[in-house]
């Protein structure tokens, strides 16, 4: 009998030790430092309709700026992205985050720790703090999270960014902060062809995270009503967009940043004229899905030539050219 009472007893403290714990998860999750709003679901009624939001030039041109001057309209649509104060790394701006069931890692991480990449980021800000004149080019932006920092950090941003969910959410986070003259945001996404149009690719659980379907064109007068298509421009078309300094000179010296998911071997065969506009002293890049492209290795050899003829090496500990396949899942290519 008594070893039957220490048993309920024991499944008595239990249970009070899962509802302890389940009470305070909830407390956490309530004093998160999120800016206002409950829902994540974006009415259905904007998610096919959106080609008059944002966008400074019709579709049918050629490069797509957004517009980060407009107001967060319709309210409808923008008050269903929830967005929160980053971690402070130098410095910490909003970030704007999707669905956490539809982007378990970036808007995960930020849920969580207030930021992603990390350890990443807090090398890339302190380069751009010790670098006064560097200007910053982001390419696969997703929601903004090297965009916006560096733009905090005083500095002027050329942003590229295809997916309209992830623009919203970059273009909220900018108005909060009162970044939007820093930063000019480019909604196409990169190839080695200009003016195609491409479909992304839809991945679960990482909505902000797609490649291009390299080899299928698809018609324009589709790309009014699909999200998931877009149009393409090369590397070489972001010349133009070079901003000038206060003083009214070119920006000379710039960090790079490129994440678009194994598509850099297609974007840097179109980007001698616009590494040999401006110094860019630093490629941050994933380097990750590489070594899954078996069929594809020349083009990745093809890269890395472009990248060694102009003087840059893989990573502060210089990493062996010939074992690419083995490198680490990011690097920097540091121009010597």
């Amino acid at each position: 009998m008594k070893n039957i009472k220490i048993k309920h007893l024991k499944i008595v403290i239990f249970f009070l030790i899962i509802l302890f714990a389940f009470k305070n998860f909830t407390q956490t999750i309530s004093n998160l430092p999120y800016l206002k709003n409950d829902s994540f679901t974006i009415p259905p009624e904007y998610n096919n309709d959106f080609s008059s939001i944002l966008f400074d030039k019709p579709f049918e041109s050629l490069i797509n700026v957004i517009n980060l001057s407009l107001p967060l309209e319709p309210t409808q649509l923008y008050s269903y992205i929830k967005c929160r104060k980053s971690k402070k790394i130098l410095i910490s701006t909003t970030l704007c985050i999707h669905d956490l069931n539809q982007d378990i890692h970036v808007s995960g991480s930020i849920w969580q720790n207030g930021i992603w990449e990390s350890h990443i980021v807090k090398l890339y800000l302190n380069y751009l703090k010790e670098n006064n004149d560097w200007m910053v080019f982001d390419i696969g932006a997703h929601i903004g999270v090297y965009t916006l920092l560096a733009a905090k950090l005083g500095k002027q941003v050329i942003s590229v960014e295809p997916f309209y969910d992830n623009i919203l959410r970059l273009h909220k986070g900018a108005k909060i902060e009162s970044l939007t003259d820093r930063i000019t945001l480019i909604s196409n996404a990169l190839s080695n062809r200009r003016n195609e149009i491409k479909r992304l690719t839809q991945e679960n659980q990482n909505i902000g995270g797609q490649s291009l379907m390299i080899f299928k064109n698809e018609k324009l007068n589709e790309l009014k009503k699909d999200k998931f298509l877009v149009k393409t421009i090369i590397l070489d078309d972001l010349v133009e967009f070079i901003p000038r300094k206060s003083n009214g000179d070119k920006f000379k010296k710039a960090i790079f940043k490129i994440d678009i998911e194994g598509f850099e071997i297609y974007a840097f065969q179109n980007a001698s004229k616009l590494f040999d506009s401006i110094d860019i002293r630093i490629v941050f890049m994933e380097w990750g899905n590489f070594p899954k492209l078996i069929d594809h290795y020349q083009l990745v050899e093809k890269m890395i030539d472009f990248f060694t003829k102009r003087n840059y090496s893989p990573s502060k500990k210089e990493l062996p050219l010939k074992f690419w396949e083995y490198w680490t899942w990011d690097i920097m290519w540091i121009k010597n």
